[in-house]
Protein backbone atom coordinates (compact mmCIF):
# COMPACT_ATOMS: atom_id res chain seq x y z
CA UNK A 1 0.00 0.00 0.00
CA UNK A 2 1.56 3.52 -1.01
CA UNK A 3 2.78 5.18 2.44
CA UNK A 4 1.40 8.78 1.22
CA UNK A 5 -2.09 7.45 0.65
CA UNK A 6 -2.13 5.65 4.21
CA UNK A 7 -0.82 8.60 5.89
CA UNK A 8 -3.64 10.63 3.95
CA UNK A 9 -6.09 8.15 5.33
CA UNK A 10 -5.04 8.48 8.21
CA UNK A 11 -5.18 11.95 8.38
CA UNK A 12 -8.47 12.26 6.97
CA UNK A 13 -9.46 9.61 9.35
CA UNK A 14 -8.57 11.72 12.52
CA UNK A 15 -9.91 15.02 11.40
CA UNK A 16 -13.10 13.10 11.60
CA UNK A 17 -13.32 13.13 15.35
CA UNK A 18 -14.13 9.48 15.28
CA UNK A 19 -12.15 8.00 18.85
CA UNK A 20 -11.37 4.06 16.94
CA UNK A 21 -9.43 2.20 18.99
CA UNK A 22 -8.65 -0.31 16.27
CA UNK A 23 -5.79 -0.04 13.50
CA UNK A 24 -6.73 3.32 10.97
CA UNK A 25 -6.13 1.72 7.68
CA UNK A 26 -8.61 1.46 4.64
CA UNK A 27 -9.03 -2.16 5.54
CA UNK A 28 -9.55 -2.44 9.06
CA UNK A 29 -12.59 0.45 8.40
CA UNK A 30 -13.65 -1.18 6.17
CA UNK A 31 -13.63 -4.66 8.00
CA UNK A 32 -15.35 -2.76 11.04
CA UNK A 33 -18.14 -1.44 9.12
CA UNK A 34 -18.79 -5.33 7.49
CA UNK A 35 -18.10 -6.22 11.47
CA UNK A 36 -21.14 -4.42 12.36
CA UNK A 37 -23.13 -5.63 9.71
CA UNK A 38 -23.19 -9.21 9.45
CA UNK A 39 -23.59 -8.68 13.68
CA UNK A 40 -26.72 -7.09 12.13
CA UNK A 41 -27.78 -10.67 10.34
CA UNK A 42 -30.14 -12.93 11.90
CA UNK A 43 -32.11 -11.86 14.63
CA UNK A 44 -30.67 -9.00 16.02
CA UNK A 45 -30.60 -9.00 19.86
CA UNK A 46 -28.22 -5.82 20.46
CA UNK A 47 -29.79 -2.65 21.80
CA UNK A 48 -30.30 0.49 19.69
CA UNK A 49 -27.61 2.26 21.12
CA UNK A 50 -25.08 -0.27 20.28
CA UNK A 51 -26.80 -0.06 16.72
CA UNK A 52 -26.49 3.36 16.42
CA UNK A 53 -22.98 3.41 17.51
CA UNK A 54 -22.81 1.19 13.98
CA UNK A 55 -24.64 3.95 11.92
CA UNK A 56 -22.37 6.09 13.35
CA UNK A 57 -19.16 4.94 12.39
CA UNK A 58 -20.73 4.36 8.64
CA UNK A 59 -21.53 8.40 8.15
CA UNK A 60 -18.17 8.36 9.48
CA UNK A 61 -17.08 6.60 6.66
CA UNK A 62 -18.79 8.93 4.72
CA UNK A 63 -16.77 11.53 5.50
CA UNK A 64 -13.68 9.74 4.16
CA UNK A 65 -15.97 8.63 0.88
CA UNK A 66 -16.43 12.26 0.07
CA UNK A 67 -13.34 13.60 0.67
CA UNK A 68 -11.95 14.82 -2.45
CA UNK A 69 -8.40 14.50 -1.18
CA UNK A 70 -9.17 10.77 -1.12
CA UNK A 71 -10.20 10.41 -4.99
CA UNK A 72 -6.43 10.81 -6.38
CA UNK A 73 -4.91 7.62 -4.72
CA UNK A 74 -5.86 4.73 -7.06
CA UNK A 75 -5.94 2.20 -3.69
CA UNK A 76 -9.02 4.14 -2.98
CA UNK A 77 -10.93 2.69 -5.21
CA UNK A 78 -10.87 -0.92 -3.47
CA UNK A 79 -12.04 1.27 -0.11
CA UNK A 80 -15.21 2.89 -1.64
CA UNK A 81 -16.01 -0.48 -3.37
CA UNK A 82 -15.47 -2.67 -0.12
CA UNK A 83 -17.97 -0.06 1.71
CA UNK A 84 -20.50 -0.27 -0.96
CA UNK A 85 -20.42 -4.01 -0.82
CA UNK A 86 -21.49 -4.07 2.83
CA UNK A 87 -23.23 -1.25 2.27
CA UNK A 88 -25.61 -3.46 0.13
CA UNK A 89 -25.76 -6.18 2.62
CA UNK A 90 -27.02 -3.49 5.12
CA UNK A 91 -29.72 -2.49 3.08
CA UNK A 92 -31.37 -6.00 2.28
CA UNK A 93 -31.33 -6.51 6.67
CA UNK A 94 -32.79 -2.61 7.08
CA UNK A 95 -36.11 -1.55 6.17
CA UNK A 96 -36.68 2.87 6.31
CA UNK A 97 -38.07 4.25 9.40
CA UNK A 98 -36.44 6.92 11.14
CA UNK A 99 -35.32 10.58 10.33
CA UNK A 100 -31.70 10.78 8.93
CA UNK A 101 -29.40 12.76 6.07
CA UNK A 102 -28.02 9.21 4.96
CA UNK A 103 -30.15 6.28 4.26
CA UNK A 104 -28.02 4.12 6.63
CA UNK A 105 -29.01 6.61 9.57
CA UNK A 106 -33.00 6.04 8.25
CA UNK A 107 -32.70 2.44 9.14
CA UNK A 108 -34.48 -0.05 10.87
CA UNK A 109 -33.30 -3.43 11.19
CA UNK A 110 -35.74 -6.08 9.85
CA UNK A 111 -35.53 -8.60 12.36
CA UNK A 112 -34.58 -7.66 15.53
CA UNK A 113 -35.09 -8.99 19.17
CA UNK A 114 -37.26 -7.34 21.88
CA UNK A 115 -34.67 -5.17 23.50
CA UNK A 116 -33.95 -3.07 20.35
CA UNK A 117 -37.62 -3.35 19.27
CA UNK A 118 -38.76 -1.59 22.69
CA UNK A 119 -36.26 0.77 22.88
CA UNK A 120 -36.60 1.69 19.05
CA UNK A 121 -40.29 2.25 20.99
CA UNK A 122 -39.21 4.41 24.00
CA UNK A 123 -36.78 6.49 22.32
CA UNK A 124 -38.12 6.71 18.53
CA UNK A 125 -41.60 6.33 19.10
CA UNK A 126 -41.72 3.62 16.22
CA UNK A 127 -43.34 0.75 16.55
CA UNK A 128 -43.20 -2.59 14.84
CA UNK A 129 -45.95 -4.06 13.05
CA UNK A 130 -46.68 -7.77 14.87
CA UNK A 131 -45.64 -10.40 13.88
Amino acid sequence: MNDIYLHQFKKIWQQTGWEYSGEVTPEAIADHWKSFVQGCEGVYTGSVFDFDQGVLFRSTIEKILTNAEMAIYPEFKAFVEAVYETDTDFRALTREGRVGEFWWERALLRNTGALYKEQIQLYYGISFPEE
